[in-house]
């Protein structure tokens, strides 16, 4: 879709989708009509990790990506380390106000946050550089300049079947989109907040312990992005921090292997916390990939797109078939 409508009009438009059935969740009677409500959420934040990684690597250099890339995403993780704090705050303080159970009130506050943000998008979120003409902080030698440091080497297509033949007879599709599958995979463990599921099953946690103690796993995932991130942009070298995101989830592994042994059963769960914050670590392996596929398809848009857009694609397939 961001080859046809703007990215400024697209992703505040799907940002608004996503604020209103945010507030439709407070409202739910059963798990049916949360399940519909999370289907067509899912098709408006579709394009928002993806998207956002693309409109990066159109204004940024291989060099540049690490960084930025970092930046955004980690700005994700902190969203998920203060969710925690805030989903504890609403169950301490509005549990049972008007009526409502404190998770009805937290799809409240989440849709009242996101709309703002959302109109804010229309005002900020630029274009691709060769399509910005609307934002008012740059002028038109910013524009041009913006332009031309990266479309040297890009082949510009127009959008048509031969899109297909270029993407499917290379291999930076396939390479890319396994590439991810497989590496997120390892490291879902850590991604996907199984410690506060892992907490709640359990026993013995109140429910803002549950919410709170993730939280500090969500801080070794976004100082191992910057670090990994910047550490990129500087040696331009992007598969070490593969090796360590393997080293990091093998040695993870192991240790949360070892703490079900029969013998250490009787340490309490905290105990094995440091191991879930180890596999944090290897959150960064995300950006990593995303500004990798960014700057091998750099002379082709359209492709990039596409295997950008695959790669979270085929994730999210791996990630299925365990269930």
């Amino acid at each position: 879709m961001l080859q046809v409508v703007p990215p400024r009009l697209w992703f505040p438009l799907m940002q608004i989708v996503w604020g209103v059935l945010t507030f439709c969740s407070s409202s739910v009677h059963n798990v049916q009509q949360l399940y519909a409500i999370r289907f067509f959420q899912g098709i408006s934040e579709a394009s928002t990790f993806v998207g956002t990684h693309y409109i990066l690597g159109s204004w940024y250099k291989p060099g540049e990506l690490g960084k930025r890339s970092g930046i955004f995403t980690s700005s994700g993780l902190a969203g998920t380390l203060f969710s925690g704090v805030l989903q504890a705050a609403v169950y301490q303080h509005l549990q049972g106000v008007s009526g409502r159970s404190g998770w009805r009130w937290l799809f409240i506050i989440d849709g009242i946050i996101t709309l703002p943000i959302a109109f804010y998008g229309f005002l900020v979120f630029p274009d691709v550089p060769s399509s910005t003409t609307k934002v008012f902080y740059l002028n038109e030698e910013e524009r041009a300049f913006s332009q031309d440091r990266l479309d040297s080497d890009v082949v510009h297509h127009s959008l048509s079947w031969d899109l297909a033949k270029r993407v499917l007879t290379r291999w930076r599709w396939y390479g890319c989109s396994l590439l991810f599958a497989v590496s997120g995979e390892t490291e879902s463990f850590g991604s996907n907040n199984l410690m506060g599921q892992w907490l709640s099953a359990i026993g013995g946690y109140t429910v803002e312990q549950v919410d709170y103690y993730p939280s500090g796993v969500t801080a070794f995932g976004i100082a191992s992005t910057l670090v990994c991130a910047t550490w990129t942009d500087y040696t331009r070298a992007r598969w070490p921090v593969l090796v360590y995101m393997c080293f990091c989830c093998t040695v993870a592994a192991i240790c949360i292997i070892i703490s079900q042994e029969p013998r250490t059963l009787d340490k309490p769960p905290h105990s094995r916390q440091p191991h879930l914050r180890i596999l944090r670590l290897a959150h960064a392996d995300f950006i990593i990939l995303c500004s990798w596929a960014n700057q091998i398809c750099a002379d082709d848009y359209q492709e990039r797109a596409i295997v950008l857009a695959s790669m979270k694609y085929f994730f999210f397939i791996f990630l299925l078939a365990h269930y």
